[in-house]
């Protein structure tokens, strides 16, 4: 045996001259059996036999010389049946591998180029940009945002529940709009005080670690009344709203000076959240459309908001890629535009719309200097009120799993950089604050419902935003190419988008149908280059699945922590550093086979791997001379441990599992204000699977305090856990061990018991009283008090349809959100059996009382 082993380490496998070794292009492999070198089948085997024997560390340790030479016949007898075994599952992989007819192949093609060098507004340098992406503090990022409006849930304690649901999604910031009826509702009156103040909604987004994007309006739409506009600037403003009309400019000006003061004492540079400003809303620049000198409106906004103070890059949404406001008067310094590709429509949510829109080229056209960023991507719908809407549930499923795995995807593949979603949360439109094409509900089919319950997309949602934090290869890429290649069905080719970061050589390929709106599956196989050379793939298997309305992910040449992932077409839960190891944690459809390419480190533990998970070694039959080939059978449910040693932590699990599992960033110094920042203030996470959510985690003095939500009793399962912990608190409260604190295993299950709070019974009320909620209509109520319609002239630029009488216009005495009640008198006659009413102006319905 000591003969054989000799043998094998003198082969040429095991010395590659330098020159080949430090070459990034390794030659074809042999394409049949014939030039298959023998040895390579020798290899495998042994290495195979001899660590199932003497694999961990600890089983190496306890053999003595004597048992290493009892077991030597046994390893020679299990190396020649294995030799036999490696002999036809060789033939059958050169059969998969070699042979197999590719129907697609990625190629390198010219890249597009883009301006890389950091710019900045020339006010400050906390926040820059290139072609790529932001910069804050130096540090390039990649914004994963969510809208929220604070005002749709005007109780203070209840932000922090929600900014918290969005961290742990793995978003790093939220986007919000401030609304001007409210702070303003009528001309000299400024109201920042209770629910409208932003101060400690801001301080709770600074806690928990989220960046903010602040849009002021003036106009903001939303699904509210006048876009936000106070009905007083409609009855007191004459002329154009929306222009560089002065009567206009003396409405908003007082607001924004006093919204800019809190903007101001929040920006990044002041040590708060926000890192910029977007000026107005979805605005055309098109001369022919709405009011004129709509551009120089747009530069008085811009000029009002440096004046007072606003250093950080002011930024606007276009409604489309219309190019408004790219360049020329009144741009801003970030161009952005919004994309709900599914519509409104959600009484057919399963009707889908292709994704036909090229961000990619529009980017490279228009604004190649800046980060391609879409300031509100579809997140859900708003639902129309009356007897038909469907309801928000519907809106739900009209954007549902599958939905944002679609879109999100395709914005990633083409280049986007900056994605805030519309809405994450949202919330109730309480008052008169709807405009009357939705009602009071502004659930939106979000994936936090109206209710602030998680629904089914959240958990869908939020592993893509822990592949985002844990992968900044993917915040510098080009787009290589972006391509259709033929799959088994002529009718669906598959579209395959090539980015690749142009410093590290990592690779993104997203797979998707070309037509994105059909409902079959569709399989493909792939041939691509890696760093460590060419790959037809998939390894294992003859193609991959590619399941309808959905998009894949397969990435190569990734770093975690030191360690490096040549490829994997599983997804990437969390890829990094925890403690002193490098983690991996990989999942999948259950349905389907996974695989994937790592240079394994250290010795392994000894772990209780899975019939379902193999490793094959380095080979060059497969071109795997720089890492460890591992294929994942479908059926893996919960989590396995694939590879565990001092230096590496590698696990796999189901996609209903990773949906689970929550990765609370810990906190950094406490004297950093941005301790909570994932990539500026902290890069430490821990992982935790059990409970219902996890809001935060800290470590410290070797104490694990985790923060969260339980729905039912669990298993707190906590991943990669440092070795100076010694103790764990769930909400304050020390957890049971049932173990050793100083011998920690790499998943660590403790139960949770759920604490149920006995309120005390409330006693029954009653009798009841109401009180007629319309007594104006009755005969004998006294409208003595009652405002006069008896004007005869309005600003408003559309007068009354008929004859020059008194305007009626309600916001013209005054009377601008809400329902309005108008009492009218005539004297009547036997003669007269009717009366004639015309009504104009606003939208919604309309009662007659007599």
């Amino acid at each position: 045996m000591n003969l054989l082993i000799g043998e094998i380490e003198s082969l040429p496998y095991f010395h590659i001259p330098e020159a080949e070794r430090q070459s990034k292009e390794l030659k074809p492999p042999p394409q049949s059996g014939a030039d298959l070198p023998w040895n390579v089948f020798i290899v495998v085997p042994l290495i195979v036999t001899i660590e199932s024997n003497m694999g961990t560390k600890e089983g190496r340790n306890r053999q003595t010389t004597t048992q290493r030479s009892q077991r030597s016949v046994v390893l020679g007898v299990l190396s020649l049946t294995t030799l036999v075994l490696w002999w036809l599952f060789s033939t059958t992989i050169q059969r998969f591998y070699l042979n197999k007819t590719t129907l697609g192949s990625v190629v390198s093609q010219s890249v597009d180029t883009i301006k890389s060098s950091p710019q900045d507004n020339g006010l400050t340098r906390d926040v820059q940009w290139d072609g790529y992406s932001l910069f804050i503090k130096g540090q390039r990022v990649f914004i994963w945002s969510g809208e929220v409006h604070p005002w749709r849930i005007p109780v203070k304690s209840q932000w922090l529940d929600i900014l918290q649901k969005v961290k742990a999604l793995g978003m790093n910031a939220v986007s919000v709009y401030a609304h001007w009826g409210l702070h303003n509702p009528s001309r000299g009156t400024l109201d920042f005080d209770g629910w409208k103040d932003w101060q400690p909604f801001l301080d709770m987004a600074k806690a928990v670690g989220l960046w903010v994007v602040f849009r002021p309006g003036p106009y903001i739409n939303a699904e509210t009344t006048g876009g936000g506009i106070p009905g007083w600037v409609l009855s007191e403003t004459s002329g154009d709203l929306r222009s560089n009309n002065t009567d206009y400019l003396e409405t908003w000006s007082p607001y924004i000076k006093a919204i800019s003061k809190v903007i101001r004492r929040n920006q990044i540079t002041e040590g708060g959240p926000i890192i910029a400003v977007q000026m107005e809303n979805e605005y055309t620049d098109d001369e022919t459309k709405g009011p004129p000198y709509k551009p120089q409106m747009m530069k008085q906004l811009r000029k009002a908001f440096i004046k007072a103070g606003i250093v950080v890059p002011l930024t606007h949404n276009d409604a489309g890629m219309n190019g408004y406001y790219v360049n020329g008067t009144g741009s801003p310094d970030l161009y952005g535009f919004d994309d709900y590709p599914q519509g409104f429509d959600c009484s057919h949510p399963l009707d889908w719309n292709n994704l036909t829109k090229s961000y990619h080229d529009y980017h490279m056209d228009v604004f190649p200097d800046r980060p391609l960023y879409i300031p509100e991507a579809q997140q859900g719908s708003f639902d129309p009120w009356g007897p038909s809407a469907p309801g928000y549930e519907k809106c739900r499923l009209l954007t549902d799993k599958n939905f944002q795995n679609t879109l999100y995807y395709h914005m990633l593949a083409s280049n986007v950089k900056l994605i805030n979603l519309y809405m994450i949360y949202g919330g109730t439109s309480w008052g008169n604050i709807p405009f009357p094409g939705v009602y009071t509900s502004y659930d939106y089919g979000s994936a936090i419902r109206e209710n602030r319950d998680l629904s089914e997309k959240y958990n869908y949602l939020k592993p893509l935003g822990m592949f985002l934090r844990s992968v900044p290869e993917l915040y510098h890429t080009d787009v290589v190419s972006s391509r259709v290649i033929s799959s088994n069905r002529e009718d669906s080719p598959a579209l395959v988008t090539h980015l690749r970061n142009p410093d590290s050589g990592a690779s993104f390929y997203f797979v998707r149908h070309s037509d994105a709106s059909k409902d079959d599956d569709a399989r493909y196989t792939l041939q691509l280059s890696t760093n460590s050379g060419e790959l037809r793939l998939p390894i294992f298997y003859e193609t991959f699945l590619l399941k309808y309305r959905t998009t894949e992910l397969i990435v190569t040449d990734i770093k975690f922590g030191n360690s490096s992932l040549i490829y994997t077409s599983a997804s990437i839960f969390f890829a990094g550093r925890m403690g002193s190891r490098d983690v991996l944690v990989l999942y999948g459809d259950v349905e389907l086979p996974h695989e994937a390419i790592i240079q394994l480190k250290g010795e392994p533990n000894r772990i209780n791997r899975s019939p379902l998970v193999s490793l094959i070694p380095p080979s060059p039959l497969l071109n795997l001379a720089k890492g460890t080939l591992i294929s994942f059978l479908p059926g893996i449910t919960q989590m396995v441990e694939v590879w565990d040693s001092d230096e590496q932590l590698i696990l796999f699990c189901d996609t209903e599992t990773a949906n689970a599992l929550h990765a609370p960033v810990l906190a950094g110094d406490s004297s950093d204000p941005f301790r909570s920042f994932w990539g500026i203030g902290s890069n430490n996470s821990i992982i935790v699977g059990g409970p219902y959510l996890v809001r935060s985690a800290i470590l410290e003095d070797g104490t694990l305090g985790l923060n969260g939500d339980l729905k039912e009793d669990a298993f707190l399962r906590v991943i990669g856990l440092p070795k100076e912990v010694h103790r764990i608190t769930w909400n304050g409260v020390d957890v049971d061990t049932l173990q050793s604190l100083r011998n920690w295993p790499s998943i660590v299950s403790l139960p949770l018991a759920k604490t149920i709070s006995l309120l005390p019974l409330v006693r029954e009320f009653g009798p009841w009283k109401y009180q007629d909620s319309l007594p104006e209509i009755t005969n004998a109520y006294d409208d003595s008090d009652w405002v006069v319609a008896n004007k005869t002239n309005t600003t408003c630029p559309y007068g009354p349809l008929f004859g020059s009488g008194p305007v009626l216009y309600a916001c013209d005495y005054g009377f601008c959100e809400g329902a309005v009640l108008w009492r009218g008198y005539f004297n009547g006659s036997k003669a007269k059996e009717g009366v004639r009413l015309a009504i104009n102006g606003g939208e919604g319905e309309f009662c007659i009382y007599r």
